[in-house]
Formats: structure tokens, C-alpha cells, sequence
């Protein structure tokens, strides 16, 4: 995972429940081309980014 590493669980809408390490605030990500292409997937599963931060 690295230093720059990060896990978080979500709910389905895209709430982020918790954050490894701990998030400064919460944040849904739901409205985001990204999460409901990935949603329309699967109602499970995983997803893993290699972008240096997200904001």
C-alpha cells in the first residue's frame, strides 16, 4: 500500500464510513462519474487507485 496509502469503507450512496488513515472530514463521493460507473458494477468489490491524493 506505501506511505502515501490509504483504505475506506463506503456505503452504497458513497458516504465514507471510516478511513485508514482517519479522514480530517467526512465526505460522500457518490455524485462522481467514478463511483457510480463502478456501483452500476457490482454490489460489492473493491477498487484500487493510484493517484497521489485526492482532495
Amino acid at each position: 500500500m506505501g506511505t502515501q496509502g490509504g483504505i475506506s469503507i463506503l456505503k452504497s450512496d458513497g458516504t465514507l464510513l471510516v478511513r485508514w488513515p482517519a479522514a480530517k472530514s467526512v465526505r460522500t463521493i457518490g455524485d462522481t462519474s467514478l463511483f457510480q460507473q463502478r456501483i452500476g458494477e457490482s454490489a460489492s468489490g473493491f477498487y484500487r487507485s493510484h493517484l497521489r491524493s485526492m482532495v
